[in-house]
């Protein structure tokens, strides 16, 4: 219907409708609407821009005002002002704000953008309250309702990342544009109008952060939530922090501060341990006895289901239809539930602990492994129900204040829903409800925590990564070093004394693997060519950086660990030379040089660093003065030191100092922890790598990322240049021709820390550049002509992640442009591979039937990765859970079928799997990118999941893998490219087989011991998606330090007193290597790896992670290893079955010896009242994915006859068992 002037009439209210309106132009541009609330005598502050269509127009404000009436909130008033969030008229701020210094206001709520400025960051900060993002789109709210984006890309910058320089948080849609035109004018009317259940959402998030405001902290309940993503004992954690030391220290702060523990306030770390350990974990479905036995503590949260499907029933329709689509309706949940008998009540349970009015327990795991259809087939997973009842316990149950996410990261930031700006069906937005979330985030990984505070509502307190250190030479590596100068030495004067120094060299060369991280095979025929190859691999393994140990929040660095770091944040070359290149240069030394051929300078390096390390000693731990430190530690050097040397070395020392004094900050980590439960303002700031940027120091601060809108920059634009021409030359070289198209993997975190260095790479191999306008904003891309460029256009392949396409969707649409340009570039001179392979893949797609539209449109897609809403490639999930899995084929599908979705300018998300397996064909390299001195390629399951998955997919599409490069820029004064062999080699070597880098974890007891665990199994994911980059000698060097403990640093004895399912872990993956039969290692080593799986299941229990519990036929693979008598007891055999079957409820099946020497003593080892769960003892399954091997009698043969004196060792132990057990036998009568 019409109203009287010809006005089109909406659903929305009448006195909420207005008209697109200029405004004068002596209207004040900024508005802000103070809501008092007389019963608290606080205020809500909502500052919005009037702007040219009212982005705060009247209706808008009048249905907020409705809103918070009925919620409450009284009294609106109105007032104007100009500019003053910018400064020009401070005073006028601080009278809202502020009263003699005293906060007069509780919360801000604002739809303003603008660039951030520090008077305005200073006056939130001396508020100290929460500042509310609520935005008010461009675009239509019909648009956004249907766009999986949500904000829109050009939005993204303004409407977000802006904001987020100033501190605010929470970002929500509140109201948008309506577009019609009126039917008697044909006038085009632009409306204002709300999106009521969103600006109810911010009503209640408001709401809850007054409540945190206002309550006494005794009466605060808060959920502190720790991970457990990957089922397992070993695997409680985050990413780089020490859990229970960091938990520990919490506790002892909130206990402080007022907050109920309960009985619990002098709890020890070791305690705490133990409680989490016994109640505080996931269980998979595949586990019941683990769940029986946490359930019959007594001490876990049951929630009955009749409860949860109030609490579920209340949630959206829509919401619920998408869960019950996978998961099935309520009763049909199985995931951590339990049925009690007597009672006839089935139960959802929630591990943790209650200390007085704090809960601590475990994230829900995702699901992804409880049924092969969602790991395989599924693209998206909804929260399960037990995800679902463990968030709405914690709202309608526990009545949580608020939500303390614990470390990098959770899991409910990344389940579907939009990009940016959710909505009520948005899964993240149905967790979180409105609970304020406190989340504190590791500072090295801004990509994903920006996930976490744009679509978890969290609210950053980033922590410090571990101290770094130089990773130095040790063992086996420091006697090549030591052996490879007296060969050169006597090969002339004594060539019988060089042949035995060759000889050791090669020898332990070769018993470490390194031929393979350098690519040569190291022999005799070539051996004085390559040793300048190895020494210079040995100084680039002294001169790695690696992190000593784990963080503890909130705890500083100190010592040696303070002054390493700080050493290490100053060999970044900036406005000045970095530390070691003006010591050297004081010292007459040609660094510059020496880097050159660093194997030849090993020792004089050292001393370079072990007298800077003595400057920053004296200087930051005994703050001796500096001329003091100078003459005396550089003596001569410095006297006759030019004055322009002089002045860089007290400008270092000074500066060091400066970063010391940062880094010692870190107490603001659990200040700001406790002041954001107060609903206090978290001060922003820049977040990164702090040894590529100090900037990102101190910590314990909001941090945000880099604008989106200046990527890449021209400074990037010259790193990725050179990086790609080294690429270009390095493969021409190898190969003899030009590659014909490379492969990119690109994530929003490293973009973030190296500001569009890969981009410019993609770019630069196409031959595009970017255009900037005069302050560094990217306005789009142009062709290099060919008679610039001189070298064919190299076609590309980029898989950009979930997150990189939520964070950078302007760089999507640049590169896109780039291609879509280069097709039409009829090039003369010079191949234009982009053009050729997008002409040919257009014909094919032509004869397998598409229609020339669709054959052109397909043929031209280069960028892809997940669907909308997705995240990841799955193979993080499918690989540990290798039992579900036989050959890789089955995971390359695995990564085609989830990565296949293109995206473009004009594309966004479009499933295009004949595109994806056509680009992947002929690709020649895989390159990713390193920018960070903390993560590397071992330490984390993302780079191979990515990189390897890629390499995989292209491998089972073509047949040949392609070569594998790390883009190095953790050093951006000495970017790199490097070979993915060597990468991993060098870290491997530098960090996990380093007893400087075991020590380090060692002092961080349980969560140092997960590390170690992490390591062995992102070795395996390597191993799978790209088997020739992984050598045996690899594993084996695992086997030595970590099992056999060849350095002596007493790791047994750490891992049973802090973590024994750690080491469990190891040996069940070494053994799941020999039966996927990706290495073939030595049968005694095999034998001693079974023997400590058995013992420790036997003595332990089972870890229960994906391929202990989850995987029968490794268990049975143990047993089978274990054959021959001798090797473990029969008692111990027994009780190994037992323990399987007890939490598994399947059966490994008894070895015949087993049988044979089962007598009454070793029968009671299987103790009767231990049961496998309520639903009783399950028929043991067919055992599946292996090969009994004593079937086979040849291998039986070769089992038990491998020499005469295994033979005799056996026998020998065979009778001092039987002897021993008579003389224990007798002792006992």
């Amino acid at each position: 219907m019409e109203d009287e002037g010809g006005w089109e009439k909406h659903n929305e209210e009448d006195e909420l409708k207005t008209i697109d309106v200029t405004l004068p132009k002596t209207m004040l541009p900024l508005r802000i609407a103070i809501l008092r609330d007389f019963e608290i005598r606080k205020h809500i502050r909502c500052f919005g821009s009037t702007h040219t269509e009212l982005n705060a127009s009247e209706m808008l404000q009048k249905y907020r005002y409705r809103w918070l009436v009925e919620n409450g909130l009284k009294d609106l008033v109105y007032s104007y002002f100009l500019d003053e969030m910018t400064g020009s008229d401070p005073e006028k701020v601080q009278h809202y704000f502020l009263k003699d210094g005293v906060p007069q206001i509780d919360i801000v709520v604002s739809l303003m953008f603008s660039h951030p400025k520090e008077k305005s960051v200073a006056l939130l900060e001396n508020a100290n309250v929460p500042v509310i993002r609520a935005i008010s789109l461009y675009n239509e709210v019909a648009e956004w309702e249907k766009n999986p984006q949500g904000i829109t890309p050009v939005q993204l910058a303004s409407q977000i990342f802006l904001p987020e320089m100033s501190g605010l948080v929470e970002p929500t849609v509140v109201g948008g544009k309506r577009i019609y035109f009126d039917k008697k004018t044909g006038m085009k009317i632009t409306e204002r109008v709300p999106v009521a259940e969103r600006i109810g959402k911010v009503v209640k998030r408001t709401k809850a952060w007054l409540r945190l405001k206002h309550l006494a902290n005794d009466q605060k309940k808060i959920a502190v939530l720790y991970y457990n993503h990957h089922t397992g004992k070993q695997n409680l954690g985050a990413s780089y922090l020490d859990l229970f030391a960091s938990l520990k220290v919490l506790l002892d702060s909130l206990g402080k501060a007022g907050y109920n523990l309960g009985e619990n306030v002098s709890l020890t770390q070791e305690t705490l341990k133990e409680m989490i350990m016994m109640q505080g974990r996931n269980i998979s479905t595949k586990a019941p006895g683990e769940l029986k036995k946490m359930v019959d503590t007594g001490k876990l949260v049951m929630i009955p289901v009749a409860d949860y499907k109030k609490w579920y029933n209340e949630l959206p329709q829509a919401f619920r239809t998408g869960v019950e689509e996978k998961w099935g309706t309520v009763d049909q949940t199985t995931l951590m539930t339990w049925g009690d008998k007597a009672k006839q009540e089935k139960y959802i349970i929630i591990p943790g602990l209650i200390l007085g009015n704090l809960f601590i327990g475990p994230q829900p795991t995702r699901g992804w492994l409880e049924e092969a259809d969602h790991l395989y087939h599924d693209i998206t997973l909804p929260p399960h129900h037990q995800y679902l009842a463990f968030y709405l316990w914690l709202k309608h149950a526990f009545n949580t204040d608020a939500v303390i996410h614990f470390g990098k990261h959770g899991t409910l930031e990344w389940t579907p829903g939009k990009q940016a700006g959710l909505s009520e069906t948005c899964a993240p937005d149905v967790l979180m409800q409105d609970i304020p979330d406190i989340y504190p985030y590791l500072m090295d990984d801004v990509g994903e925590g920006t996930q976490a505070k744009r679509r978890g509502y969290g609210v950053i307190v980033d922590h410090m990564i571990p101290g770094i250190r130089m990773s130095g030479l040790y063992k086996e590596y420091a006697k090549i070093n030591e052996l490879i100068p007296l060969y050169e030495q006597a090969k002339d004067q004594t060539p019988a004394v060089a042949e035995k120094y060759q000889e050791e060299i090669l020898q332990l060369t070769d018993t470490l693997g390194i031929g393979k991280d350098i690519g040569v095979e190291l022999n005799k025929d070539h051996f004085d060519e390559l040793l300048d190859v190895l020494h210079d691999y040995l100084a680039e393994i002294r001169s790695a950086s690696m992190p000593y140990g784990l963080h503890t929040l909130g705890v500083p660095l100190t010592g040696e660990s303070l002054v390493s770091m700080v050493m290490a944040m100053l060999a970044v070359e900036t406005d000045i030379p970095a530390l070691d290149e003006i010591v050297a240069g004081i010292q007459k030394l040609d660094l510059k040089k020496m880097k050159q051929k660093p194997g030849k300078y090993i020792k004089e390096m050292e001393a370079i660093d072990t007298v800077s390390e003595v400057l920053l000693s004296k200087a930051i731990l005994e703050k001796t003065p500096l001329e003091k430190i100078f003459s005396e530690s550089l003596g001569k050097h410095y006297a006759a030191a030019s004055p322009r040397q002089k002045v860089w070395l007290k400008q270092i020392i000074q500066r060091g100092i400066g970063y010391a004094t940062s880094l010692g900050q870190c107490d603001q980590e659990i200040k700001s922890i406790l002041n954001a439960l107060n609903a206090g303002y978290v001060l922003p700031g820049p977040g990164n790598d702090p040894i590529r940027d100090p900037e990102a120091l101190p910590t314990g601060r909001n941090f945000y990322g880099f604008n989106p809108e200046k990527v890449p920059t021209q400074a990037a634009w010259k790193v990725g240049k050179k990086l790609a021409d080294d690429l270009i030359q390095g493969y021409l070289k190898k190969n003899g021709r030009y590659p014909h198209k490379t492969a990119l993997v690109l994530w929003a975190t490293e973009t973030l820390r190296h500001h569009g260095v890969m981009e410019s790479k993609a770019l630069y191999l196409m031959g595009a550049r970017p255009i900037w306008d005069g302050r560094g904003y990217v306005k789009g891309v142009e062709l290099i002509p060919e008679s610039e460029l001189k070298r064919p256009r190299i076609d590309i392949l980029v898989s950009a992640s979930g997150l990189y396409r939520d964070v950078f969707p302007i760089q999507i649409g640049l590169i896109d442009d780039a291609v879509q340009m280069i097709i039409k570039a009829e090039d003369e001179k010079y191949e234009n591979f982009v053009r050729l392979h997008t002409l040919e893949t257009e014909q094919v797609f032509k004869e397998q039937g598409y229609t020339e539209k669709e054959a052109a449109e397909y043929a031209r897609f280069r960028i892809f990765g997940a669907p909308n809403q997705g995240y990841g490639t799955g193979l993080n999930e499918a690989i540990p859970a290798s039992g579900t899995w036989e050959k890789d084929d089955k995971l390359a599908d695995l990564y085609i079928n989830r990565m296949n979705y293109a995206y473009g300018r004009n594309v966004w998300g479009k499933k295009s799997q004949d595109a994806f397996k056509q680009a992947l064909k002929g690709t020649d390299m895989v390159v990713h990118s390193r920018s960070t001195n903390l993560f590397g390629v071992v330490d984390n399951d993302d780079v191979y999941q990515y990189m390897g998955g890629l390499a995989m997919a292209v491998r089972n599409v073509s047949g040949e893998t392609p070569d594998l490069f790390i883009a190095d820029a953790k050093n951006p004064s000495d970017p790199k490219m490097v070979d993915f062999a060597k990468a991993l080699g060098l870290e491997v070597r530098a960090r996990n087989f380093n007893p400087k880098w075991i020590e380090g974890m060692q002092k961080n007891g349980y969560s140092g011991a997960r590390e170690m665990a992490k390591f062995a199994e992102n070795l395996w994911g390597w191993q799978v998606v790209t088997p020739d980059e992984v050598s045996k000698e690899m594993w084996e060097q695992t086997y030595q330090v970590y099992v056999a403990d060849k350095y002596g640093m007493k790791l047994k004895e750490f891992f049973e007193k802090n973590s024994p399912h750690a080491l469990q872990s190891i040996t069940a993956r070494i053994m799941e290597v020999e039966r996927k039969e990706y290495q073939k290692f030595d049968e005694q080593m095999l034998r001693k790896v079974a023997v400590d799986y058995v013992e420790s299941v036997a003595r332990q229990g089972m870890a229960c992670c994906e391929h202990t519990c989850n995987n029968i036929a490794m268990n049975q693979f143990a047993a089978n290893i274990l054959s021959v008598p001798g090797l473990v007891s029969p008692a111990t055999m027994l009780k190994f079955q037992q323990q399987v079957k007890l939490s598994t409820g399947k059966d490994v099946k008894t070895p015949e010896w087993v049988k044979k020497a089962e007598t009454k003593e070793t029968k009671s080892a299987m103790a009767p009242d231990e049961a496998t769960g309520e639903t009783g003892t399950q028929k043991a399954e067919e055992v599946k994915g292996y090969e009994l091997k004593e079937k086979k009698e040849e291998e039986a043969s070769e089992i038990s006859s491998s020499g005469a004196s295994l033979a005799a060792i056996l026998l020998v132990v065979a009778i001092v068992a039987i002897i021993g057990r008579g003389f224990w036998k007798g002792m006992k009568r």
